[in-house]
This record gives C-alpha cells, structure tokens and sequence, in this order.
C-alpha cells in the first residue's frame, strides 16, 4: 500500500510515476496486483525515488496524512482499538515485522511517560530517510488518536539531517524535533 501510495502522491506533484517504477524495476501491474508483496528495500527506494524526483522536502511527512496509521490492515485495526497507548504500540511492534521487515519498533516505561524507538534497516540502494519521516509522522498521529488529537510528543528524535523547514516538523509533530541523533 505505501509503494501505491507514494506514487500517487508524487504523480500530484507532477512526478512521471512510470519513471519511478522504472527505477526500482516495477510496473504498474505489479504494484496494483491484489495480495502483492513488494519487498521493503523496493518499497523505501521508491517512496525515497518519489521523493526526490517532487523536490519537496515534506514528502514523507504528506505521505503519512495520506496514509494515517490504517494502511497497516489488521495490525492498524488492533492498534487503532487498543485500550491504551502501551498496548497499541506493543501489538504494533509484536506484528509490524510481519508487513515489514525493515522496521522494529520498541517502546520503553519511563517514570514521566514511554519511550518509542523505531530502528529503520537499509535494505534498498537508498538512505531511507523521507521513509522515517513517514513512519515516525504516522506515529505520532496513531497516538493522537488515542490519548487526544492535541497531544505533542515531548520530542522526535531522527537519525538523519533535517530535509525539510522546522516549521513543517513542527506542524507534523510538534513539540521539539531533533537531528543527527543516535536513534529515531
């Protein structure tokens, strides 16, 4: 669903989708085929191809409100009921490996609330940067759905150099966003 969507929204921003595609050795009739599986290297080289090709620096970020937390099928519905924060994270980071074996997600008790960290592998040509920012934005939306839509993370930490205006990162996440850190 990512890869379909990620064409989708560079193809708005006047991105040739084919090109794309082409670019990761896929088609149009791979993508669109019902129960496909494309593997996670394919996938993150093309939303990070799209990416680059729409010189917006926001992509993954617009990528994630056109997904929402729901793209994740079964395991978005379990985490989108759970009864508690703790609980959705920790179904989503018991299954997520099963749609995705580039991510892990773990999530930590603190004494003043969780910890979240996401490990994204590089299985791709690319670095997959816009990818965590889809990602960790699509995070921070499941938890606003379930503690309240004004929530703000007390931080957002990435691995990777800002790409885009704080002031987007602060639109997308609030709260303080953080660069260059030893995880995400």
């Amino acid at each position: 669903a990512m890869a379909i969507h990620a064409l989708a929204l560079a193809e708005e921003l006047g991105v040739d989708g084919d090109e794309v595609l082409s670019r990761v050795g896929l088609t149009r009739e791979a993508i669109n085929r019902e129960g496909a599986l494309i593997d996670c290297g394919t996938v993150v080289d093309s939303l990070e191809i799209a990416a680059s090709l729409s010189r917006v620096p926001d992509f993954g970020m617009r990528l994630s409100n056109k997904l929402g937390f729901k793209h994740y099928g079964l395991i978005g519905m379990v985490a989108e009921h759970a009864t508690s924060l703790e609980a959705a994270i920790g179904e989503l980071a018991r299954f997520v490996h099963v749609l995705n074996g580039a991510l892990k997600i773990d999530i930590v008790r603190q004494a003043d609330g969780y910890g979240i960290t996401l490990e994204v592998e590089q299985f791709g040509q690319f670095s997959p940067a816009q990818y965590r920012e889809t990602i960790l934005t699509t995070g921070v939306s499941l938890c606003r759905h379930l503690i309240n839509p004004d929530w703000m993370p007390r931080r957002v930490c990435f691995v990777h150099a800002a790409m885009a205006p704080m002031s987007l990162y602060y639109q997308a996440m609030g709260g303080t966003v953080l660069f260059n850190q030893p995880q995400n």
